[in-house]
């Protein structure tokens, strides 16, 4: 598929195309507003997963042609990957939160935990300083 076109430059992200905040993503949309590009080849899910309409009718604005690759689809392999790429995103998200959680709260958790003074082997129950449990 690669044939060498005049003044071609191949920008490359790594990411999910759901991130519009991708460095190469931002690159081409900067240089498609300063109209120092005149064309793009490329599949329309790997520019962004939804809203690729919008990128095309801005495209058009500028007089910038975007050449899409379309894979052999059906609708429905479509629908599945847009759905796993949605729930690839947000257990991303959910995991970060859980992690940032999870690092605030260390400090807080071994600080008590030091901090025991007795044990019950009969109850298994601890007790904290100025605290009864």
């Amino acid at each position: 598929m690669r044939r060498t076109l005049k003044n071609d430059q191949v920008i490359t992200d790594v990411g999910s195309s759901l991130n519009v905040k991708r460095k190469g993503f931002l690159k081409l949309l900067r240089m498609i507003l300063n109209n120092e590009v005149s064309k793009t080849i490329a599949y329309p899910d790997r520019l962004v997963r939804f809203g690729f309409e919008i990128l095309e009718e801005m495209c058009r604005a500028h007089n910038y042609e975007i050449v899409t690759l379309r894979e052999d689809e059906t609708p429905e392999r479509e629908l599945v990957e847009d759905l796993i790429s949605i729930v690839v995103s947000f257990s991303g998200k959910l995991y970060a939160a859980v992690m940032e959680l999870s690092l605030k709260y260390r400090p807080v958790i071994k600080v008590k935990s030091s901090n025991c003074h007795k044990w019950s082997r009969l109850t298994g129950e601890m007790s904290l300083p100025g605290f009864e449990i």
